[in-house]
């Protein structure tokens, strides 16, 4: 399975915080997370667009925005609004796990690598992210990082219940 087909199955699995946190329209956030649910991904980019009229720098709107793109596969178009949550909070991590796992798939590995590094410093027991990283490390033949890194996100997801699947990576915010 490609992280595009991967991406379209994962991108609503985690909670959706932070509208709460971010100060975001929850009704219209939560209308936006319905549609994508559905597939309906043409309709969700309409609803982040409304919610970023309101607000252009509504950081969980332009995540939402990046998820509906990346849901119609328009992954490079996705990596921007990403990259624009980002310039507005470089912390917003929904947003740089996004944006890793659509290079990722864009075959930029460095530029991934890079944006799953940073996020590995701010959650550094997050299983996702180590697994993406060891999945990295093993495309270099780089085996013991690999294996390593790949301990330590089962490691990780015991150690915490409701942590993610690994399966479930993509994070509406």
């Amino acid at each position: 399975m490609s992280y595009h087909q991967a991406g379209q199955r994962m991108l609503l699995a985690f909670c959706w915080l932070a509208p709460a946190l971010y100060g975001a329209d929850v009704p219209l956030a939560q209308q936006a997370k319905n549609a994508m649910e559905r597939g309906a991904f043409d309709e969700a980019l309409g609803i982040a667009k409304r919610m970023l009229a309101a607000n252009p720098r509504d950081v969980n709107a332009l995540n939402i925005e990046g998820l509906a793109l990346t849901g119609r596969g328009d992954l490079q178009q996705a990596a921007d609004r990403f990259e624009a949550a980002l310039r507005i909070d470089p912390g917003f991590q929904p947003a740089r796990k996004n944006l890793a796992i659509d290079q990722l798939t864009l075959k930029q590995p460095e530029a991934a690598e890079k944006n799953l590094t940073i996020l590995l410093k701010q959650t550094p027991r997050d299983p996702v992210i180590r697994m993406y990283l060891g999945e990295l490390a093993f495309r270099r033949k780089e085996y013991a990082a690999a294996t390593d890194t790949a301990d330590l996100a089962i490691n990780c997801r015991a150690l915490s219940p409701r942590a993610s699947s690994p399966t479930a990576v993509r994070k509406t915010a």
